[in-house]
C-alpha cells in the first residue's frame, strides 16, 4: 500500500481478494436477488413482525423493483447515494435492495440523530434523497 506524503497509508482499491476456497460472486447484492426468486418464488424470504409483513422472495423482488423505480423517476442514478434514516423496519430492507439494484449507495443515518446531526451527515454525505420513518422514540423526523 502506497504512503501519503504525511506518512499515512492510502487506500488504492476498494477490495482485497486473497487466496480462497470459494470464488467470490461476480454480481451485485441487487442483482443476487434475482436467481433466488428465480429459484424459490414462494419460499417466505423476509419477516418483520412488528410491520406484520411475511413476504415471500416474489413478493420481495416486486417491492424492491418497485422502490428501485420510484428511486430512478427521482432521477437517482448510479452512484448517487440516498440516506436511509429509519430505524430497522421493511422501508429500510426495501431501501438497502432497491439503491444496490440501481447502482446507487445506501448512507445509513442514524435513527437518533438530531437536526444539526442529520445535516452535518447528508452535507458530508452529499445524498441527493433522503428517505425516512415519520417518527422514531419521541423524535419527528418529517418536523425535522
Amino acid at each position: 500500500m502506497p504512503q501519503s506524503q504525511s506518512n499515512q497509508a492510502v487506500l488504492e482499491s476498494s477490495f482485497l481478494v486473497d487466496p480462497t476456497s470459494f470464488p467470490l460472486l461476480e454480481h451485485t447484492i441487487g442483482h443476487h436477488l434475482d436467481p433466488i426468486v428465480q429459484a424459490y418464488p414462494k419460499q417466505l424470504a423476509v419477516v418483520v413482525c412488528h410491520q406484520d409483513i411475511h413476504w415471500t422472495y416474489q413478493q420481495l423482488l416486486q417491492n424492491v423493483q418497485s422502490v428501485a423505480l420510484g428511486l430512478l423517476e427521482l432521477d437517482i442514478k448510479l452512484g448517487d447515494r440516498v440516506g436511509i434514516w429509519s430505524p430497522n423496519n421493511i422501508e429500510w430492507v426495501l431501501v438497502q435492495y432497491a439503491t444496490a439494484y440501481i447502482g446507487a449507495v445506501m448512507v445509513c443515518v442514524n435513527p437518533a440523530y438530531r437536526e444539526y446531526e442529520l445535516e452535518y451527515a447528508l452535507n458530508l454525505s452529499e445524498c441527493k434523497a433522503l428517505i425516512c420513518s415519520e417518527q422514531f422514540h419521541s423524535i419527528n423526523y418529517i418536523s425535522m
